[in-house]
Protein backbone atom coordinates (compact mmCIF):
# COMPACT_ATOMS: atom_id res chain seq x y z
CA UNK A 1 0.00 0.00 0.00
CA UNK A 2 1.06 3.60 -0.46
CA UNK A 3 0.05 7.03 0.77
CA UNK A 4 -0.48 10.12 -1.36
CA UNK A 5 -0.89 13.68 -0.11
CA UNK A 6 -3.98 15.44 -1.43
CA UNK A 7 -5.75 18.69 -0.59
CA UNK A 8 -7.96 16.71 1.81
CA UNK A 9 -4.96 15.14 3.58
CA UNK A 10 -3.22 11.78 3.33
CA UNK A 11 -4.95 9.21 1.14
CA UNK A 12 -4.11 5.52 1.56
CA UNK A 13 -4.17 3.51 -1.66
CA UNK A 14 -3.92 -0.28 -2.06
CA UNK A 15 -1.38 0.00 -4.89
CA UNK A 16 2.27 0.66 -4.20
CA UNK A 17 2.61 3.67 -6.50
CA UNK A 18 1.07 5.23 -9.57
CA UNK A 19 3.31 3.22 -11.86
CA UNK A 20 1.85 -0.01 -10.50
CA UNK A 21 -1.67 1.35 -11.00
CA UNK A 22 -0.96 2.44 -14.58
CA UNK A 23 0.68 -0.84 -15.57
CA UNK A 24 -2.09 -2.95 -14.03
CA UNK A 25 -4.97 -0.90 -15.43
CA UNK A 26 -3.42 -0.80 -18.90
CA UNK A 27 -3.06 -4.57 -18.84
CA UNK A 28 -6.68 -4.99 -17.71
CA UNK A 29 -7.89 -2.96 -20.70
CA UNK A 30 -6.42 -5.52 -23.11
CA UNK A 31 -9.13 -7.97 -22.01
CA UNK A 32 -11.64 -6.00 -24.10
CA UNK A 33 -10.01 -7.44 -27.25
CA UNK A 34 -10.42 -11.08 -26.23
CA UNK A 35 -13.87 -11.40 -27.85
CA UNK A 36 -13.24 -9.40 -31.00
CA UNK A 37 -15.91 -10.07 -33.58
CA UNK A 38 -14.28 -7.87 -36.23
CA UNK A 39 -11.72 -10.53 -37.18
CA UNK A 40 -8.94 -8.17 -36.20
CA UNK A 41 -5.72 -9.84 -35.13
CA UNK A 42 -5.71 -10.10 -31.34
CA UNK A 43 -2.55 -9.17 -29.44
CA UNK A 44 -3.22 -10.02 -25.78
CA UNK A 45 -0.69 -11.57 -23.40
CA UNK A 46 -2.81 -13.92 -21.32
CA UNK A 47 -0.12 -14.41 -18.67
CA UNK A 48 0.23 -10.66 -18.11
CA UNK A 49 -3.54 -10.27 -18.03
CA UNK A 50 -3.84 -13.05 -15.46
CA UNK A 51 -1.16 -11.39 -13.30
CA UNK A 52 -3.03 -8.07 -13.49
CA UNK A 53 -6.29 -9.74 -12.40
CA UNK A 54 -4.49 -11.35 -9.46
CA UNK A 55 -2.95 -8.03 -8.47
CA UNK A 56 -6.40 -6.43 -8.36
CA UNK A 57 -7.48 -9.30 -6.07
CA UNK A 58 -4.59 -8.38 -3.75
CA UNK A 59 -5.66 -4.73 -3.79
CA UNK A 60 -9.24 -5.75 -3.03
CA UNK A 61 -8.07 -7.72 0.01
CA UNK A 62 -6.20 -4.69 1.36
CA UNK A 63 -9.35 -2.67 1.87
CA UNK A 64 -11.62 -0.20 0.13
CA UNK A 65 -10.75 0.39 -3.51
CA UNK A 66 -11.80 2.91 -6.16
CA UNK A 67 -14.94 1.66 -7.93
CA UNK A 68 -13.53 2.20 -11.42
CA UNK A 69 -10.51 0.02 -10.66
CA UNK A 70 -12.53 -2.67 -8.92
CA UNK A 71 -15.14 -3.01 -11.67
CA UNK A 72 -12.42 -2.97 -14.33
CA UNK A 73 -10.75 -5.89 -12.58
CA UNK A 74 -14.05 -7.78 -12.38
CA UNK A 75 -14.86 -7.24 -16.06
CA UNK A 76 -11.34 -8.20 -17.17
CA UNK A 77 -11.46 -11.38 -15.06
CA UNK A 78 -14.82 -12.36 -16.55
CA UNK A 79 -13.65 -11.77 -20.11
CA UNK A 80 -10.49 -13.78 -19.45
CA UNK A 81 -12.31 -16.74 -17.88
CA UNK A 82 -14.89 -16.68 -20.66
CA UNK A 83 -12.15 -16.74 -23.29
CA UNK A 84 -10.28 -19.60 -21.59
CA UNK A 85 -13.51 -21.55 -21.11
CA UNK A 86 -14.81 -21.24 -24.67
CA UNK A 87 -11.61 -21.06 -26.73
CA UNK A 88 -8.95 -23.12 -24.98
CA UNK A 89 -11.01 -25.95 -23.52
CA UNK A 90 -11.18 -29.10 -25.66
CA UNK A 91 -14.48 -30.11 -24.08
CA UNK A 92 -16.24 -27.00 -25.35
CA UNK A 93 -16.02 -24.97 -22.16
CA UNK A 94 -16.26 -25.69 -18.45
CA UNK A 95 -18.56 -22.72 -17.75
CA UNK A 96 -22.09 -22.97 -19.05
CA UNK A 97 -23.72 -20.20 -21.04
CA UNK A 98 -26.10 -19.42 -18.18
CA UNK A 99 -23.23 -19.12 -15.69
CA UNK A 100 -21.44 -16.65 -17.94
CA UNK A 101 -24.62 -14.64 -18.61
CA UNK A 102 -25.37 -14.32 -14.89
CA UNK A 103 -21.78 -13.31 -14.13
CA UNK A 104 -21.68 -10.69 -16.89
CA UNK A 105 -25.09 -9.30 -15.89
CA UNK A 106 -24.02 -8.96 -12.25
CA UNK A 107 -20.79 -7.15 -13.16
CA UNK A 108 -22.55 -4.75 -15.55
CA UNK A 109 -25.29 -3.95 -13.03
CA UNK A 110 -22.72 -3.22 -10.32
CA UNK A 111 -20.62 -1.19 -12.75
CA UNK A 112 -23.41 1.06 -14.03
CA UNK A 113 -24.94 1.52 -10.56
CA UNK A 114 -21.58 2.41 -9.02
CA UNK A 115 -20.83 4.99 -11.71
CA UNK A 116 -24.21 6.71 -11.45
CA UNK A 117 -24.93 6.47 -7.71
CA UNK A 118 -23.05 9.67 -6.90
CA UNK A 119 -25.15 11.69 -9.36
CA UNK A 120 -28.58 10.36 -8.43
CA UNK A 121 -29.90 13.30 -6.42
CA UNK A 122 -33.54 14.26 -5.96
CA UNK A 123 -34.78 10.96 -7.38
CA UNK A 124 -32.84 11.45 -10.61
CA UNK A 125 -33.05 8.50 -13.02
CA UNK A 126 -30.11 6.26 -13.83
CA UNK A 127 -30.41 7.15 -17.51
CA UNK A 128 -30.10 10.90 -16.84
CA UNK A 129 -27.09 10.34 -14.56
CA UNK A 130 -25.43 8.15 -17.20
CA UNK A 131 -26.02 10.82 -19.82
CA UNK A 132 -24.29 13.41 -17.66
CA UNK A 133 -21.08 11.34 -17.42
CA UNK A 134 -21.18 10.25 -21.06
CA UNK A 135 -21.99 6.58 -20.43
CA UNK A 136 -23.70 4.94 -23.47
CA UNK A 137 -27.44 4.76 -22.82
CA UNK A 138 -27.75 1.28 -24.33
CA UNK A 139 -25.62 0.04 -21.41
CA UNK A 140 -28.24 1.49 -19.05
CA UNK A 141 -31.00 -0.30 -20.98
CA UNK A 142 -29.05 -3.55 -20.87
CA UNK A 143 -28.57 -3.09 -17.12
CA UNK A 144 -32.33 -2.66 -16.75
CA UNK A 145 -33.08 -5.80 -18.78
CA UNK A 146 -30.54 -7.79 -16.77
CA UNK A 147 -32.12 -6.74 -13.50
CA UNK A 148 -35.84 -6.79 -14.33
CA UNK A 149 -36.44 -8.62 -17.63
CA UNK A 150 -35.02 -11.60 -19.49
CA UNK A 151 -31.26 -11.95 -19.43
CA UNK A 152 -29.62 -10.60 -22.61
CA UNK A 153 -27.78 -13.02 -24.86
CA UNK A 154 -24.17 -13.96 -24.18
CA UNK A 155 -22.74 -12.18 -27.26
CA UNK A 156 -24.58 -9.00 -26.27
CA UNK A 157 -23.25 -9.19 -22.73
CA UNK A 158 -19.71 -9.73 -23.99
CA UNK A 159 -19.93 -6.62 -26.16
CA UNK A 160 -21.35 -4.66 -23.21
CA UNK A 161 -18.55 -5.78 -20.90
CA UNK A 162 -15.88 -4.87 -23.45
CA UNK A 163 -17.54 -1.50 -24.11
CA UNK A 164 -17.79 -0.65 -20.41
CA UNK A 165 -14.15 -1.66 -19.85
CA UNK A 166 -12.95 0.57 -22.69
CA UNK A 167 -15.13 3.42 -21.40
CA UNK A 168 -13.52 3.15 -17.97
CA UNK A 169 -10.08 3.34 -19.56
CA UNK A 170 -10.97 6.43 -21.62
CA UNK A 171 -12.78 8.26 -18.80
CA UNK A 172 -10.74 7.23 -15.74
CA UNK A 173 -7.23 6.05 -16.60
CA UNK A 174 -6.43 8.46 -19.44
CA UNK A 175 -7.55 11.66 -17.61
CA UNK A 176 -5.75 10.46 -14.47
CA UNK A 177 -2.53 9.87 -16.40
CA UNK A 178 -2.79 13.23 -18.18
CA UNK A 179 -3.32 15.15 -14.94
CA UNK A 180 -0.48 13.29 -13.25
CA UNK A 181 1.89 13.85 -16.17
CA UNK A 182 1.13 17.57 -16.15
CA UNK A 183 1.85 17.71 -12.43
CA UNK A 184 5.04 15.67 -12.89
CA UNK A 185 6.29 17.95 -15.67
CA UNK A 186 5.55 21.01 -13.52
CA UNK A 187 7.44 19.48 -10.59
CA UNK A 188 10.45 18.62 -12.76
CA UNK A 189 10.46 22.15 -14.18
CA UNK A 190 10.68 23.49 -10.62
CA UNK A 191 13.64 21.24 -9.88
CA UNK A 192 15.36 22.27 -13.10
CA UNK A 193 14.91 25.93 -12.12
CA UNK A 194 16.53 25.15 -8.80
CA UNK A 195 19.47 23.64 -10.68
CA UNK A 196 19.92 26.74 -12.84
CA UNK A 197 19.71 29.07 -9.80
CA UNK A 198 22.12 26.90 -7.80
CA UNK A 199 24.70 27.13 -10.60
CA UNK A 200 24.57 30.92 -10.21
CA UNK A 201 24.63 30.64 -6.37
CA UNK A 202 21.28 32.48 -6.24
CA UNK A 203 20.31 30.83 -2.97
CA UNK A 204 17.32 33.08 -2.22
CA UNK A 205 15.74 32.06 -5.50
CA UNK A 206 16.63 28.44 -4.74
CA UNK A 207 14.83 28.69 -1.41
CA UNK A 208 11.66 30.11 -2.98
CA UNK A 209 11.67 27.43 -5.71
CA UNK A 210 12.13 24.70 -3.10
CA UNK A 211 9.16 25.92 -1.06
CA UNK A 212 7.01 26.15 -4.20
CA UNK A 213 7.97 22.61 -5.23
CA UNK A 214 7.00 21.09 -1.88
CA UNK A 215 3.82 23.15 -1.52
CA UNK A 216 2.40 22.67 -5.03
CA UNK A 217 3.36 19.02 -5.68
CA UNK A 218 1.50 16.01 -4.25
CA UNK A 219 3.85 13.86 -2.22
CA UNK A 220 3.72 10.72 -4.36
CA UNK A 221 4.30 12.65 -7.59
CA UNK A 222 7.02 14.64 -5.83
CA UNK A 223 8.82 11.39 -5.02
CA UNK A 224 8.72 10.37 -8.69
CA UNK A 225 9.93 13.77 -9.85
CA UNK A 226 12.74 13.80 -7.29
CA UNK A 227 13.95 10.32 -8.23
CA UNK A 228 13.96 11.25 -11.92
CA UNK A 229 15.80 14.48 -11.23
CA UNK A 230 18.35 13.26 -8.68
CA UNK A 231 19.05 9.64 -9.72
CA UNK A 232 17.70 8.55 -13.09
CA UNK A 233 18.09 11.84 -14.93
CA UNK A 234 16.02 13.92 -17.36
CA UNK A 235 16.91 14.37 -21.02
CA UNK A 236 15.72 17.86 -21.96
CA UNK A 237 15.88 17.13 -25.69
CA UNK A 238 13.29 14.35 -25.44
CA UNK A 239 10.38 14.90 -23.07
CA UNK A 240 9.91 12.28 -20.34
CA UNK A 241 12.94 10.34 -21.57
CA UNK A 242 15.21 9.14 -18.78
CA UNK A 243 18.93 8.64 -18.88
CA UNK A 244 21.30 7.05 -16.42
CA UNK A 245 22.84 10.14 -14.86
CA UNK A 246 20.80 12.35 -12.52
CA UNK A 247 21.65 15.63 -10.83
CA UNK A 248 23.54 13.86 -8.03
CA UNK A 249 26.15 12.93 -10.66
CA UNK A 250 27.46 16.17 -12.23
CA UNK A 251 28.31 16.21 -15.93
CA UNK A 252 31.31 18.52 -15.78
CA UNK A 253 34.47 16.48 -15.26
CA UNK A 254 36.60 19.60 -14.79
CA UNK A 255 34.42 21.33 -12.20
CA UNK A 256 33.42 18.15 -10.38
CA UNK A 257 36.27 15.63 -10.51
CA UNK A 258 36.02 12.27 -8.78
CA UNK A 259 37.71 13.64 -5.69
CA UNK A 260 36.65 14.83 -2.27
CA UNK A 261 36.46 18.44 -3.44
CA UNK A 262 34.32 17.42 -6.42
CA UNK A 263 31.81 15.62 -4.22
CA UNK A 264 31.70 18.41 -1.62
CA UNK A 265 30.86 20.90 -4.38
CA UNK A 266 27.87 18.91 -5.62
CA UNK A 267 26.83 18.19 -2.03
CA UNK A 268 26.82 21.91 -1.24
CA UNK A 269 24.66 22.55 -4.32
CA UNK A 270 21.85 20.09 -3.57
CA UNK A 271 21.94 19.58 0.21
CA UNK A 272 19.57 22.53 0.92
CA UNK A 273 16.99 21.10 -1.50
CA UNK A 274 17.30 17.55 -0.15
CA UNK A 275 17.09 18.68 3.47
CA UNK A 276 13.98 20.80 2.84
CA UNK A 277 12.24 17.95 1.01
CA UNK A 278 13.04 15.55 3.85
CA UNK A 279 11.69 17.95 6.48
CA UNK A 280 8.47 18.37 4.50
CA UNK A 281 8.08 14.72 3.44
CA UNK A 282 9.50 12.41 6.15
CA UNK A 283 9.28 9.35 3.88
CA UNK A 284 11.65 10.86 1.32
CA UNK A 285 14.73 9.59 3.19
CA UNK A 286 13.66 5.98 2.81
CA UNK A 287 12.75 6.42 -0.86
CA UNK A 288 15.96 8.06 -2.03
CA UNK A 289 18.35 5.90 0.03
CA UNK A 290 16.69 2.67 -1.10
CA UNK A 291 16.67 3.77 -4.74
CA UNK A 292 20.30 4.89 -4.54
CA UNK A 293 21.44 1.64 -2.94
CA UNK A 294 19.77 -0.63 -5.47
CA UNK A 295 20.84 1.58 -8.39
CA UNK A 296 24.46 1.48 -7.21
CA UNK A 297 24.46 -2.29 -6.77
CA UNK A 298 22.82 -2.80 -10.15
CA UNK A 299 25.42 -0.61 -11.84
CA UNK A 300 28.29 -2.45 -10.18
CA UNK A 301 26.82 -5.74 -11.37
CA UNK A 302 26.54 -4.31 -14.87
CA UNK A 303 30.08 -2.96 -14.68
CA UNK A 304 31.45 -6.41 -13.85
CA UNK A 305 29.66 -8.04 -16.80
CA UNK A 306 30.47 -5.33 -19.37
CA UNK A 307 34.17 -4.56 -19.41
CA UNK A 308 33.89 -2.21 -22.41
CA UNK A 309 31.42 0.15 -20.74
CA UNK A 310 32.96 -0.02 -17.26
CA UNK A 311 34.55 3.43 -17.43
CA UNK A 312 31.22 5.09 -18.28
CA UNK A 313 29.62 3.63 -15.15
CA UNK A 314 32.49 4.27 -12.73
CA UNK A 315 31.74 7.98 -12.30
CA UNK A 316 28.06 7.35 -11.55
CA UNK A 317 28.91 4.65 -9.00
CA UNK A 318 31.48 6.92 -7.35
CA UNK A 319 29.02 9.75 -6.69
CA UNK A 320 26.13 7.43 -5.81
CA UNK A 321 28.19 5.75 -3.10
CA UNK A 322 29.41 8.99 -1.52
CA UNK A 323 25.85 10.32 -1.47
CA UNK A 324 24.75 7.11 0.25
CA UNK A 325 27.53 7.44 2.81
CA UNK A 326 26.42 11.00 3.48
CA UNK A 327 22.75 10.02 3.89
CA UNK A 328 23.70 7.27 6.38
CA UNK A 329 25.93 9.54 8.46
CA UNK A 330 25.30 11.58 11.58
CA UNK A 331 25.83 14.79 9.55
CA UNK A 332 22.67 14.17 7.53
CA UNK A 333 20.65 13.36 10.65
CA UNK A 334 21.90 16.52 12.37
CA UNK A 335 20.87 18.60 9.34
CA UNK A 336 17.30 17.29 9.07
CA UNK A 337 16.45 17.19 12.77
CA UNK A 338 15.48 20.47 14.49
CA UNK A 339 17.89 21.60 17.16
CA UNK A 340 20.71 19.35 15.88
CA UNK A 341 23.23 21.75 14.41
CA UNK A 342 26.38 19.79 15.27
CA UNK A 343 27.41 16.27 14.22
CA UNK A 344 26.35 13.63 16.69
CA UNK A 345 28.68 11.41 18.66
CA UNK A 346 26.95 8.06 18.30
CA UNK A 347 28.61 6.67 21.42
CA UNK A 348 26.50 9.09 23.45
CA UNK A 349 23.34 9.39 21.33
CA UNK A 350 21.34 6.53 19.76
CA UNK A 351 18.63 8.68 18.18
CA UNK A 352 20.32 8.73 14.77
CA UNK A 353 20.81 4.97 14.84
CA UNK A 354 17.14 4.40 15.72
CA UNK A 355 16.05 6.80 12.97
CA UNK A 356 18.04 4.93 10.29
CA UNK A 357 16.88 1.50 11.46
CA UNK A 358 13.23 2.55 11.40
CA UNK A 359 13.34 4.21 7.98
CA UNK A 360 15.68 2.10 5.83
CA UNK A 361 15.13 -1.53 4.68
CA UNK A 362 18.53 -2.56 5.99
CA UNK A 363 17.93 -6.30 5.79
CA UNK A 364 17.07 -6.18 2.10
CA UNK A 365 20.00 -3.90 1.28
CA UNK A 366 22.40 -6.11 3.23
CA UNK A 367 21.33 -9.28 1.42
CA UNK A 368 21.56 -7.51 -1.94
CA UNK A 369 25.06 -6.26 -1.05
CA UNK A 370 26.13 -9.80 -0.18
CA UNK A 371 24.72 -11.14 -3.41
CA UNK A 372 26.51 -8.56 -5.58
CA UNK A 373 29.75 -8.88 -3.61
CA UNK A 374 29.79 -12.67 -4.03
CA UNK A 375 29.24 -12.29 -7.78
CA UNK A 376 31.61 -9.41 -8.49
CA UNK A 377 33.92 -8.95 -5.50
CA UNK A 378 33.30 -5.24 -6.06
CA UNK A 379 34.67 -2.47 -3.89
CA UNK A 380 31.47 -0.48 -3.56
CA UNK A 381 29.17 -3.36 -2.61
CA UNK A 382 31.73 -4.39 -0.01
CA UNK A 383 32.02 -0.87 1.39
CA UNK A 384 28.23 -0.47 1.52
CA UNK A 385 27.93 -3.85 3.22
CA UNK A 386 30.47 -2.69 5.79
CA UNK A 387 28.38 0.42 6.53
CA UNK A 388 25.17 -1.58 6.90
CA UNK A 389 26.84 -4.11 9.18
CA UNK A 390 28.20 -1.31 11.35
CA UNK A 391 24.65 0.02 11.73
CA UNK A 392 23.52 -3.41 12.91
CA UNK A 393 26.37 -3.32 15.45
CA UNK A 394 25.30 0.10 16.71
CA UNK A 395 28.02 2.17 15.09
CA UNK A 396 27.34 5.29 13.01
CA UNK A 397 30.45 7.25 12.14
CA UNK A 398 30.77 10.78 10.85
CA UNK A 399 30.89 11.16 7.09
CA UNK A 400 34.28 10.37 5.53
CA UNK A 401 35.09 10.65 1.84
CA UNK A 402 35.70 7.37 0.00
CA UNK A 403 37.84 7.56 -3.12
CA UNK A 404 37.56 5.23 -6.09
CA UNK A 405 39.32 1.88 -5.63
CA UNK A 406 39.95 -1.26 -7.58
CA UNK A 407 37.78 -4.31 -7.02
CA UNK A 408 38.48 -5.65 -3.58
CA UNK A 409 39.29 -9.31 -3.06
CA UNK A 410 39.91 -9.36 0.66
CA UNK A 411 36.62 -9.40 2.57
CA UNK A 412 38.42 -9.19 5.92
CA UNK A 413 39.76 -5.75 5.02
CA UNK A 414 36.24 -4.40 4.66
CA UNK A 415 34.64 -5.58 7.89
CA UNK A 416 37.55 -6.28 10.23
CA UNK A 417 36.32 -5.75 13.81
CA UNK A 418 38.07 -2.98 15.62
CA UNK A 419 38.00 -4.67 19.03
CA UNK A 420 36.87 -7.80 20.82
CA UNK A 421 33.51 -6.28 21.65
CA UNK A 422 32.79 -5.77 17.95
CA UNK A 423 33.80 -9.37 17.28
CA UNK A 424 31.18 -10.59 19.74
CA UNK A 425 28.51 -8.37 18.25
CA UNK A 426 29.09 -9.51 14.67
CA UNK A 427 27.99 -13.06 15.41
CA UNK A 428 24.47 -11.86 14.71
CA UNK A 429 25.16 -10.91 11.08
CA UNK A 430 24.69 -14.47 9.76
CA UNK A 431 21.96 -15.01 7.21
CA UNK A 432 19.23 -17.59 7.74
CA UNK A 433 20.87 -19.89 5.19
CA UNK A 434 24.19 -19.79 7.05
CA UNK A 435 22.50 -20.42 10.39
CA UNK A 436 20.50 -23.33 8.95
CA UNK A 437 23.61 -24.89 7.40
CA UNK A 438 25.43 -24.63 10.74
CA UNK A 439 22.60 -26.22 12.73
CA UNK A 440 21.89 -29.06 10.32
CA UNK A 441 25.55 -29.74 9.43
CA UNK A 442 24.44 -30.48 5.88
CA UNK A 443 27.40 -31.82 3.94
CA UNK A 444 25.58 -31.83 0.61
CA UNK A 445 25.52 -28.08 0.20
CA UNK A 446 25.91 -26.72 -3.28
CA UNK A 447 29.28 -25.40 -4.37
CA UNK A 448 27.98 -21.84 -4.71
CA UNK A 449 26.60 -21.81 -1.18
CA UNK A 450 29.81 -23.26 0.23
CA UNK A 451 31.81 -20.62 -1.62
CA UNK A 452 29.56 -17.85 -0.32
CA UNK A 453 29.86 -19.10 3.26
CA UNK A 454 33.63 -19.24 2.89
CA UNK A 455 33.72 -15.62 1.71
CA UNK A 456 31.91 -14.46 4.83
CA UNK A 457 33.84 -16.77 7.18
CA UNK A 458 35.95 -14.07 8.82
CA UNK A 459 36.24 -12.34 12.14
CA UNK A 460 33.20 -10.26 11.27
CA UNK A 461 30.97 -13.33 10.79
CA UNK A 462 31.65 -15.90 13.49
CA UNK A 463 30.28 -19.30 12.52
CA UNK A 464 30.60 -20.95 15.97
CA UNK A 465 28.48 -20.17 19.02
CA UNK A 466 29.84 -21.38 22.33
CA UNK A 467 28.15 -21.32 25.71
CA UNK A 468 29.97 -18.21 26.84
CA UNK A 469 28.61 -16.29 23.84
CA UNK A 470 25.06 -17.59 24.25
CA UNK A 471 24.95 -16.89 27.99
CA UNK A 472 26.73 -13.57 27.73
CA UNK A 473 25.17 -10.85 29.86
CA UNK A 474 26.50 -8.08 27.63
CA UNK A 475 23.63 -6.43 25.79
CA UNK A 476 24.14 -4.81 22.41
CA UNK A 477 22.05 -3.19 19.70
CA UNK A 478 22.75 -5.75 16.98
CA UNK A 479 19.97 -7.79 15.42
CA UNK A 480 19.75 -11.49 16.17
CA UNK A 481 18.42 -13.69 13.38
CA UNK A 482 16.32 -15.69 15.87
CA UNK A 483 14.91 -12.86 17.98
CA UNK A 484 11.25 -11.88 17.81
CA UNK A 485 11.15 -8.57 15.91
CA UNK A 486 8.67 -5.87 16.89
CA UNK A 487 8.37 -4.60 13.32
CA UNK A 488 9.33 -5.79 9.86
CA UNK A 489 10.02 -4.11 6.57
CA UNK A 490 7.22 -3.18 4.21
CA UNK A 491 7.02 -4.71 0.75
CA UNK A 492 4.83 -4.25 -2.31
CA UNK A 493 2.45 -7.14 -1.54
CA UNK A 494 2.93 -8.15 2.06
CA UNK A 495 1.60 -5.07 3.90
CA UNK A 496 -1.92 -3.94 4.73
CA UNK A 497 -2.90 -0.25 4.66
CA UNK A 498 -2.69 1.43 8.05
CA UNK A 499 -6.02 2.82 9.13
Amino acid sequence: ASMSLTSQGIQITPWQDHQELDDTFSCLLTAAALHNYGNVEMNVNLDHLHDAVQRVAVWRARGEMVHSVEISGSLAELLLRDYISTSLSSSGGYLSSMELRLAYASAIIRGVNGLTDGLQQRAQSVALSAEQIGLPLWLVDLRHDSAHNDLPSLPCLRVAASTLLNWLGDNYLVPLQNARNECLISAIDSLMKYKSFAKKSAWKDCESITKLFVKSTPQDIGYSAALLFFIHGIDNESENKTCRRGALVPNSLASFPETEDGFLKIQKRYSPLLIHIQKSWPGFFRVIVTELAYALLGLEEEQASDANGAEKITRTIFFFFNWLKYFLSSEWYAAIMPGRRKPIDMKNDNMCLTFIRQNIPLLGIRERCREVFCLTGGTWSGELLSIVESIFKGQILQYQFIAAKQNCTDRKRISEPTNKGDEENTRNTMSLEEMEAMLTSDSDCDTDEATANKLFDSKSVTMTLNESEINSDNEDDSLNAWELCETWEACAIGTLPIR
